[in-house]
């Protein structure tokens, strides 16, 4: 009956768009609505007054088994047409009913043959029913004879489910085992589907039986309209199609719109708090009844219309040459208009056509269809789709998130708990939403080898399962092709297509540091080293012996079982395969004394295309430098140091990617000195205050954000010594140019976030932006009020985005930094002009600073 909601449910995209089941009046009343399943059929029994919910009527307990006493209230009700029957004064037929609540329902019942008692004289008004118990008096309420069923005897429980199983009894209940206790929330179900299902007669035919003239019972289905719901209940029955839906979030309600074909329906229009919109596009059935003040739905159901399949448009098998059925799997489907070119398929909710069954495009393929046989031949109609997009989260704040599309307003969309920075999530627009919301789900990301490749490295293996690569235009970050052999991590699937896939470093640099001083080294006692870490750190250990002689070396180390380090020289006696990276490109002598070690030089190049022994080096590698002292800096830092200013390449590790050829180092040991004195920028964000300094002095103390951290720190002038206009412009909202030790801060420079200061990004790639720069005003709002804008008709020539740009994140709206986003296109106005989401320094073409508003909004005017 609702096959479009079991088949849809079997796709991640579609179990997106139905999941979202509203809970409203009759189980939303209850107080443990959040355990009920079959919300439609339990909101529909309340409505009828069919149940009324566990003693006071405010709990359900839908995982409560329910009684033979409560089973026939349930059927006597509904028999009743929602009403209580009049039974006047009730005489028992069972010795335990008398005063027993239930009397006159048990009474009703087993007059009609529908229940029977234990066989000793008692019914068991508080025995506990099984689902089999269940459907056999649900058959009999709708017309069938036990006894000429055989639901009488030592078979009785194989003729019940069998019948109940071709009367749709079961329906929605897959997991039920008709023989275990029945739920009340399974009951409830039961119920609703029985009062749905055509009613039963039997006609008395005379046959011949071994030469005996005999009267035989046949029974028959009545007409469709023939059901308890349609009978019972005086209902109004139309046929027609469902054209659409709106929900009011408020109401929690849906407005449908029905073009009716033939039968009653008061409101083609009707409002209910039951989620239908997994018939939307197809025939249906609506009960309903009508009063002056208005029409109340009891129901819409799929009239003549299935789900012949779902799977995705990638997921038809097409033969070339054949135009007139296509094979999901191994099943053969053919096409009502005996074409696929004349097969249309719509976009839920939306109604436009996306393609046709003949023709669609790659980005296309991986949406989740339904096949639509609509008027029950077998054939299909047309198909239901559901668009999605996957994204990638760049930044959570209290209010609002933003993706590498845009800046998104949480409480407008439907999102999960937990969402956090650098998710991937599959999108759908609340064109496609039941609720009209864009809906937010989470992607479970897989990694792995990929251990087989086919379709030329386009549909790839994973721990035993194929998938394909998504069309590169609908893809976050992926190879071209996949290749066997190869590990891959944040592999983002969705529907069986891959739309995100990066090739795994293995490689680790967590297990190397350099030996800074060792044993009777500035106060060193016992077998003691001092080492620099990968992260910066430094530490004093214990170790297992004197490493005097490792002093200044870079070394492997490990944690013995007495909580000593153990080292080993990371020289030329390693081989590659024991260091953890795919290439050794320089290191020292080993033991070997003829060697001369492993030699590579460091060259310099603009654009951080500076390389070591021809290897261009990773702006995050880890570089261990010595200059006066040891410290660790980025592959970043180290690609912007002139050739000159590094004396020697000690050591040099590197990485080989079999998807772009290219080497890169990843770990470096070197001797000289990296850039210093770069302008450094951050965001000031909070009022500057004049207080004293350790020495009585008094100067400013500014917060700010410097790209990846908040800092606090003193001025190194004093507060009367400090610029004038600096110390005025220094503000809330400014960007900064300065010089930090450590200590003291030195500002060089200041910048306001003002309209004709900032501008907007309208192209992006990954090494390349375009700005536009000239504010205007524009009334973004309608509401009689201009804001400042970003205009569309001064846009910067083609800009590069180096490795020595400078980028960092705010958040405007909240007046903090964000370590770590991405950069986004500006967001259009109504006249094509943009709201201002950057502020950016250009060097030439090529961009200096880059500072990014996360809300895509960096003057705050939304």
């Amino acid at each position: 009956m609702r096959n479009l909601k079991k088949a849809l449910c079997l796709a991640l995209a579609c179990v997106m768009l139905l999941g979202m089941m509203v809970m409203t009046t009759g189980a939303a009343d209850f107080t443990d609505k959040d355990e009920i399943v079959n919300t439609e059929a339990v909101n529909t029994l309340v409505a009828l007054n069919i149940i009324n919910g566990k003693e006071d009527g405010s709990y359900f307990d839908p995982t409560g088994i329910v009684t033979r006493a409560e089973m026939c209230k349930m059927i006597c009700v509904a028999l009743n047409g929602g009403k209580d029957p009049q039974l006047g004064t009730v005489s028992t037929s069972f010795t335990d009913t008398n005063g027993s609540w239930a009397a006159g329902y048990i009474e009703y019942c087993y007059n009609l043959g529908i229940v029977a008692g234990r066989g000793d004289g008692t019914f068991d008004p508080t025995g506990t029913v099984t689902g089999t118990e269940a459907a056999k008096m649900l058959l009999v309420a709708l017309g069938y004879n036990a006894k000429t069923e055989g639901f009488i005897g030592d078979s009785w429980a194989i003729a019940v489910n069998v019948r109940a199983n071709q009367k749709d009894i079961y329906d929605e209940l897959e997991t039920l085992n008709p023989s275990n206790g029945l739920s009340r929330d399974d009951a409830a179900q039961m119920v609703y589907n029985a009062i749905n299902a055509v009613m039963v007669e039997y006609n008395y035919q005379l046959t011949t039986v071994n030469g005996t003239l005999t009267t035989v019972a046949v029974v028959k289905d009545l007409t469709s309209d023939d059901t308890i719901l349609a009978k019972k209940f005086d209902m109004d029955t139309a046929y027609g199609t469902m054209d659409s839906f709106t929900y009011d979030d408020t109401k929690s309600e849906w407005t449908y719109s029905i073009s009716v074909a033939s039968g009653t329906l008061g409101d083609t229009t009707p409002t209910t708090a039951n989620n239908y919109t997994d018939l939307w596009g197809r025939s249906v059935k609506i009960l309903s009844k009508t009063t002056s003040s208005k029409t109340t739905v009891y129901g819409i159901f799929a009239d003549d219309s299935k789900v012949l399949a779902t799977t995705t448009l990638g997921g038809l098998t097409i033969t070339s040459g054949v135009t007139d059925s296509f094979k999901v799997g191994s099943t053969v489907y053919k096409m009502d208009s005996g074409a696929l070119s004349s097969t249309n398929v719509y976009a839920f909710g939306e109604g436009s056509i996306l393609c046709n069954l003949g023709n669609f495009t790659t980005v296309e393929k991986p949406y989740s269809i339904s096949l639509i046989d609509d008027n029950n031949d077998g054939k299909v109609d047309f198909a239901i789709a559901v668009p999605f997009t996957v994204e990638k989260v760049t930044y959570v704040g209290s209010t609002t998130f933003t993706t590498n599309t845009g800046s998104v307003t949480t409480k407008d969309v439907n999102v999960y708990s937990g969402l956090a920075k650098n998710d991937y999530v599959m999108v759908v627009n609340g064109d496609y939403t039941a609720d009209g919301k864009t809906t937010y789900t989470k992607i479970e990301l897989l990694a792995g080898e990929v251990t087989a490749t086919k379709d030329s490295g386009t549909t790839f293996k994973l721990g035993g399962t194929y998938y394909k690569l998504a069309d590169s235009s609908a893809a976050l970050s992926m190879p071209t092709t996949a290749v066997a052999g190869t590990e891959y991590e944040k592999i983002a699937v969705v529907n069986g297509y891959a739309f995100n896939m990066v090739e795994t470093n293995s490689s680790t640099v967590t297990d190397y540091a350099v030996v800074v001083a060792a044993t009777d080294s500035i106060g060193l006692t016992g077998p003691q080293v001092k080492l620099l870490f990968t992260d910066g750190t430094k530490k004093i250990v214990d170790a297992d012996t004197d490493y005097t002689d490792y002093v200044d070396q870079m070394v492997t180390y490990s944690v013995n079982s007495d909580d000593e380090y153990e080292l080993t020289l990371a020289n030329e006696d390693v081989a590659a395969a024991d260091t953890g990276f795919d290439i050794v490109v320089a290191a020292p002598d080993g033991s070997d004394a003829d060697a001369s070690g492993i030699s590579a030089s460091y060259v310099y190049a603009k654009n951080s295309e500076s390389t070591i022994g021809d290897n261009y080096i990773a702006s995050d590698a880890v570089v261990f430098i010595k200059d006066s002292s040891w410290k660790v800096v980025s592959g970043a830092t180290l690609a912007k140091t002139s050739s000159a200013a590094i004396s020697a390449v000690y050591n040099a590790y590197a990485d080989s990617s079999s998807s772009t050829g290219f080497n890169t180092i990843k770990l470096a040991c070197v001797a000289g000195t990296t850039v210093s004195g770069d302008t450094s920028y951050g965001y000031v964000t909070a009022s500057p205050e004049i207080v004293k300094n350790s020495d009585g002095e008094l100067v400013y103390s500014v917060t700010f954000f410097d790209g990846s951290t908040t800092v606090t720190a003193n001025t190194a002038d004093t507060a009367s010594d400090l610029d004038a206009a600096l110390a005025t412009d220094v503000a809330k909202n400014t960007i900064i140019t300065f010089t930090y030790d450590g200590s003291d801060l030195e500002i060089t420079g200041c910048v306001s976030l003002s309209a004709a200061n900032v501008g907007a990004v309208t192209a992006l790639s990954s090494d390349k932006i375009k700005f536009a720069y000239n504010d205007i005003t524009e009334d973004i709002d309608n509401d009689g009020t201009s804001e400042a804008v970003i205009s569309k008709a001064a846009v910067t020539s083609l800009c590069s985005i180096t490795d020595d740009t400078i980028v960092m994140f705010i958040d405007r709206a909240n007046t903090k930094g964000v370590d770590g986003a991405d950069t986004q296109l500006a967001t259009k106005t109504a006249d094509g002009n943009y709201i201002a989401n950057c502020y950016y320094v250009l060097n030439g073409t090529d961009v200096t600073l880059l500072i990014v508003d996360v809300q895509n909004d960096i003057l705050d005017v939304e």
